[in-house]
């Protein structure tokens, strides 16, 4: 956490934390620790499509087909 809450070498408090976990225990509580310390720090939680400037409609796919669904998610939900 330290490393995160400094500035990166251009001077900016930026990061990008992508975490991938097989144990569901761990995603429920360790997630809601990133989220609640980010916030803390004052970081600015988005979405990596966000980060990378990508059209909203790129970010979900059907998880069978790959195909952009038909329906997106509720806005809530994304």
């Amino acid at each position: 956490m330290e490393k995160i809450k400094g500035k990166n070498r251009n001077g900016v408090r930026a990061w990008l934390g992508l975490a991938h976990d097989t144990h569901e225990g761990t995603v429920h509580r360790y997630t809601q620790f990133m989220i609640d310390n980010a916030r803390a720090h004052g970081y600015k939680l988005v979405r990596v499509g966000e980060c990378l400037d990508d059209p909203e409609e790129n970010w979900y796919r059907d998880p069978l087909t790959g195909d952009r669904p038909v329906e997106m998610p509720p806005r809530e939900m994304r």
